[in-house]
């Protein structure tokens, strides 16, 4: 009987323990994600300004790279 007794409490502190360490992997895990998301954004927020600052550059200079292809296929079917 007392084996049976020693087991459930072996059995119970086993699950205690078990589940904490899950705890704390969820949370480590949540934290990696979040801070992959934030440099995600970050690289993504970095790309539309460099992109955006390009489109506007181009349109100072004048031609902008549609024109000079669209210029190209001109000469080529001629």
């Amino acid at each position: 009987m007392s084996g049976v007794i020693l087991g459930i409490c072996i059995t119970a502190v086993s699950y205690v323990a078990i589940s904490k360490l899950i705890k704390k992997n969820e949370s480590s895990v949540r934290s990696y994600l979040n801070s992959t998301a934030e440099k995600l954004r970050d690289y993504l927020e970095n790309f539309i300004t460099e992109k955006r600052q390009n489109e506007s550059k181009q349109s100072q200079e004048g031609e902008s790279a549609s024109e000079i292809g669209n210029k190209k296929n001109k000469l080529f079917q001629n």
